[in-house]
């Protein structure tokens, strides 16, 4: 495994604990109707949970 993907599963595993399934993620706009969109950055990585 590279280290890019290396830092790509990691960020993953961050992103869904502190998206939906943390129940606290700040909600966006959503992307489509009755969507509850709450999105995460990190470094060049960006997650939205839908």
């Amino acid at each position: 495994m590279t280290e890019y993907e290396r830092g790509l599963v990691l960020f993953v595993r961050e992103a869904k604990h502190n998206a939906y399934a943390s129940g606290s993620g700040s909600r966006v706009e959503p992307s489509r109707p009755g969507a509850k969109d709450i999105p995460y950055e990190s470094g060049e990585f960006t997650y939205l949970d839908s």
